[in-house]
């Protein structure tokens, strides 16, 4: 394993954010979300992945040669930040970048740079957890340059990256951050292996919070994979939201306690008098 020192790492938004804002304050934001020490040991995969353009460049310059790769990984798998830190601040992130004050109307307005961020910070968890899955290198597909120092296991983002004969493989990575999945000549099904299946099954546990992009991409790719695979290959339907659990459950108090209502009522009335005679 190797941890990479933060100069090596790719950068973040290291293209021009561009001048498509609608107020001060949200470059502002992007500013200093990007100068942030907490954010920035993180070296959250889910930037990399459509936001760095350094990141792209390490890709293309290494296509026969993991090692670059699984160094970045590494990192960011294992680096300095814990990923329940990470977790907090990405959250914390995405909630201030919602507000009016900061980049809240920029995103009503769809520009580019803030929903992408928005989908990268909400997405973190499902990102790291689907990129730093591992499995045993037997499984690698033909073709997928081998390092020595992987000790005998390989990320499955890495085989899915560097499968030539299944060019929807590194797609599936993508759905996380709202990518669907691509359709027609060329792409097909991904593999119908442990990687895949692995992959599917985190997308399906965040498809019950709202905020995550998978819930907008997940039914079309298990439909896609169960019908290449097997039926049930990727759990088929959505979970609920926890907005309505929320619901159920507090309609469930209120059947529950019918005579909830008729005591507000009656403290109600009792105040209404007290100070009426006051």
């Amino acid at each position: 394993m190797t941890i990479l020192p933060a100069n090596r790492m790719p950068r973040i938004f290291d293209s021009a954010l561009g001048r498509s804002f609608s107020s001060t304050t949200c470059p502002q934001f992007f500013d200093q979300m990007l100068t942030n020490k907490t954010f920035t040991e993180c070296f959250p995969m889910s930037f990399y992945l459509q936001s760095s353009s350094s990141y792209v460049a390490t890709i293309r310059s290494a296509t026969n040669n993991t090692k670059p790769l699984e160094d970045i990984l590494d990192t960011s798998c294992n680096g300095i930040s814990s990923f329940s830190d990470c977790t907090a601040i990405m959250n914390d992130l995405a909630q201030r970048m919602m507000q009016n004050a900061t980049c809240g109307l920029d995103h009503q307005r769809n520009n580019s740079n803030v929903v992408q961020a928005y989908s990268n910070l909400v997405a973190y968890p499902v990102v790291y957890q689907t990129t730093c899955l591992k499995t045993d290198v037997s499984n690698s597909p033909a073709g997928v340059p081998t390092s020595p120092q992987n000790n005998g296991t390989e990320y499955c983002y890495i085989n899915a990256l560097y499968n030539e004969e299944l060019a929807s493989e590194s797609f599936l990575y993508l759905l996380a951050l709202g990518t669907s999945f691509p359709t027609g000549p060329g792409y097909g099904s991904p593999s119908c292996s442990d990687c895949t299946r692995q992959v599917m099954q985190i997308y399906h546990t965040f498809t019950g919070d709202s905020k995550q992009p998978i819930r907008q991409t997940y039914e079309g790719a298990a439909r896609v994979i169960d019908q290449n695979c097997s039926a049930g290959f990727a759990p088929p339907d959505l979970l609920e939201t926890e907005e309505k659990n929320n619901s159920k459950a507090n309609a469930g108090v209120r059947t529950a306690h019918p005579t909830s209502i008729v005591n507000m009522l009656i403290l109600s009335l009792f105040l209404s008098a007290v100070f009426t005679i006051l």
